[in-house]
């Protein structure tokens, strides 16, 4: 099938040109790897989704780098291309902050909710209590004054960038914290199980017990 001229150009691309953008294009790189994968790979498996805004994001990085590699287009271009993708970049890492942060609320919050019948407060002698609770309201804190940040024109990307930063740290913490023990709450659930299957046992024989003498009092008095 031959391809229809309108709709595909040739384009000339030079990969060696980005040696002149080495330090900017491995920050991206570096950026990718170290960080927005691993956000992404939090809300995959919190929610089972791909965050669809990220890949837009991911998507304008790689037009944006792609068009530095192009010989025909100039040396300012080039530059402002470097800076889209460095700015997509940080966009795509901003909103992944964001996706994981709710879905670590909503996994919580899930949590608090299968586990509301148990007493957690016996874990570690009312330790993991304490520390879900203290870690929940810093995450929390951080995530409105976050959300706060984003609604004011005055403040910078930066500034917003930081606070979302601290508060996926915080749930990310809370997260960690909460799967370490929750083979112990699990427990607790076994032996809730077990006391209360060993109260039936108890009820039932004093049914029993309590049935038995009433025959027998009730013979007693007959004779």
């Amino acid at each position: 099938m031959q391809r229809n001229n309108e709709f595909f150009k040739q384009v000339d691309c030079d990969i060696t040109i980005f040696e002149s953008y080495s330090n900017e294009i491995n920050d991206i790189f570096s950026s990718y790897l170290e960080t927005l994968t691993s956000v992404i790979t939090i809300y995959e498996v919190l929610t089972g989704e791909f965050p669809i805004a990220i890949a837009n994001e991911i998507r304008a990085i790689f037009t944006h780098l792609a068009r530095v590699s192009c010989t025909e287009l100039s040396e300012e271009h080039r530059k402002e291309n470097v800076k889209q993708a460095q700015r997509h970049m940080k966009r795509a890492i901003l909103d992944g902050y964001k996706y994981s942060c709710l879905a670590y609320f909503d996994n919580y919050n899930h949590f608090l909710k299968e586990y509301a019948n148990i007493d957690l407060s016996l874990i570690d002698n009312g330790e993991f209590i304490l520390k879900t609770s203290q870690l929940f309201d810093q995450a929390k804190k951080s995530l409105i004054k976050a959300k706060k940040i984003e609604t004011n024109p005055g403040n910078t990307e930066d500034q917003l960038y930081e606070n979302y930063e601290e508060a996926y740290r915080y749930f990310s913490e809370l997260y960690l914290y909460v799967n370490d023990n929750i083979e112990k709450a699990n427990r607790l659930i076994l032996r809730q199980h077990e006391n209360i299957k060993k109260k039936k046992i108890s009820d039932f024989v004093l049914w029993i017990v309590t049935i038995l003498s009433l025959i027998f009092g009730i013979l007693g008095w007959m004779k």
